[in-house]
């Protein structure tokens, strides 16, 4: 199976964030590590990973060792200028950053889910073609597998 993982998802699972999905986050990237799921981000999410490291301490060979662990979990989408273009007509989309990571997932053709912990910015948005799951539901199709 193949997802699109949002950057907060991401970050539940770096920061170990409370109140959030941080436990099913961990279990999706384990799987991933497992080769028994394939994750997609977005370009943007890597700087934010870079960041978010930074931030909690990781300088120089650490910061770079850490983030080409996280890189070997994942595969990044392509984007290009249409992306970016498609994104900021999209109206059912409050939010431009959630658009831009759904457009993307949406051009890569081979996601099945998209993955979000803010699922209330997309209830607006046709998911005929990629339905919008929490991490939690997620979960919860791949036990079904």
């Amino acid at each position: 199976m193949t997802i699109f993982v949002d950057t907060n998802v991401i970050l539940d699972w770096l920061l170990d964030r409370d109140d959030t999905f941080a436990d099913e986050a961990t279990s999706l990237f384990l799987t991933a590590e497992e080769n028994q799921l394939t994750i997609y981000i977005s370009g943007g999410s890597v700087y934010t990973v870079a960041y978010v490291l930074h931030r909690a301490g990781k300088r120089g060979q650490k910061l770079r060792d850490a983030l080409m662990s996280f890189l070997n979990l994942v595969q990044i989408a392509g984007t290009d200028k249409n992306t970016f273009i498609l994104a900021s007509q999209l109206m059912t989309i409050a939010d431009l950053e959630d658009g831009f990571q759904y457009q993307t997932a949406l051009a890569s053709r081979t996601v099945q889910y998209f993955v979000t912990g803010n699922i209330k910015d997309f209830r607006l948005t046709d998911q005929s073609r990629l339905p919008v799951v929490t991490p939690a539901e997620m979960i919860t199709i791949l036990g079904k597998l």
